[in-house]
């Protein structure tokens, strides 16, 4: 179990099994299974990643939405077939904003024991 922790380490949490590990002050390594209030920490950190990185990826999409509307507002006559296309892709942006707003507020208010839309 030595090779778990970190030279010189006195304490060591292993995020990847979940698992805590102490020095004692004669060289002893003591494990044990993270309680409840570390996995919720453990659990709030991974979803905390992951809403970042779910609103990065928005984020870049916000510039492809952006020159698409542009695209579409130089053409004087749309056709109904363009109309349709451009009410659908406004839809799917919207859709997005909404989840970007939900990750957004999830991460300002701290709230990280899920990564659903709702906030209960």
């Amino acid at each position: 179990m030595t090779e778990i922790m970190p030279e010189g380490a006195i304490e060591y949490w292993d995020v990847t099994t979940r698992t805590y590990y102490e020095r004692r002050e004669d060289g002893m390594i003591l494990s044990r299974p993270y309680n409840e209030t570390e996995n919720a920490q453990a659990d709030a950190q991974v979803n905390r990643l992951a809403l970042v990185d779910r609103l990065l990826r928005a984020s870049q999409a916000n510039a492809n939405d952006a020159a698409e509307n542009a695209v579409f507002l130089t053409r004087s006559e749309p056709t109904s077939t363009d109309l349709l296309s451009q009410m659908q892709a406004l839809t799917r942006q919207s859709t997005r904003r909404s989840e970007e707003l939900s990750g957004l507020l999830r991460l300002v208010l701290g709230r990280l024991e899920s990564t659903a839309l709702v906030i209960s």
